[in-house]
Formats: structure tokens, C-alpha cells, sequence
């Protein structure tokens, strides 16, 4: 999704149904002067041509678990945290960030 977003044309993505446990449907989006691209995937060297610039956000596991969706994420959060922080760890991602958001606190 990112290469052709960084070459100026649209790009595409297939959404996962966490629901359903299989590919949903499928999602465009325009380029655009200014885009935050957020997720797990994000950081890791293989995007990195793609993104003039990598934040990386620090917020602590308790936090995390405030999120709006907390019961379809719930029964996943243990495996997908073990293999996000292996994911962003090999990939040194945090050490490559121009920004670091050591927390976010709720307003």
C-alpha cells in the first residue's frame, strides 16, 4: 500500500473481518499531501523508502487495553504483543523513529 501511495497513485488493501477469522473486504485510498500510516507493520526497514517520516509511540500495556474495540482484540492481545515486539525489536524500528512518544496519557 505504501509504494504506490509514495509515487502518487491510489492505493489498495484488503481488510481482515476479525469477526468472520478470514479477508474482508477490500479498501482504496487517495494519495494526499499529508498521511498517517499507523500500525504494527509499519516501522520495519521494508517500509521505511515509503516513509519520510517514522514516530514511534511507547504507551504502556494497561493503556493499550483502553482501546474502544478491547473485547474483539482481548482474546488476541497476548500472541500478537509477543509477536509485535519481536517484529519491531528485530527490525530496530524504535531506534530508527526521528520522534519517540515515550507515553500518551488520556485526556
Amino acid at each position: 500500500m505504501l509504494r504506490p501511495l509514495a509515487a502518487g497513485r491510489p492505493a489498495r488493501w484488503q481488510k481482515y473481518d476479525w469477526h468472520a477469522g478470514r479477508p474482508g473486504e477490500w479498501g482504496r485510498i487517495e494519495p494526499a499531501d499529508f498521511l498517517v500510516v499507523e500500525g504494527c507493520c509499519v516501522g520495519p526497514p521494508p517500509a521505511a523508502p515509503a516513509l519520510p517520516y517514522l514516530i514511534w509511540v511507547d504507551t504502556p500495556a494497561a493503556e493499550r487495553r483502553r482501546r474502544p474495540d478491547w473485547g474483539t482484540y482481548q482474546p488476541f492481545f497476548a500472541r500478537w504483543s509477543r509477536q509485535e515486539n519481536a517484529l519491531q525489536t528485530d527490525a530496530g524500528t524504535r531506534g530508527r523513529a526521528g520522534l519517540v512518544v515515550a507515553r500518551l496519557r488520556p485526556s
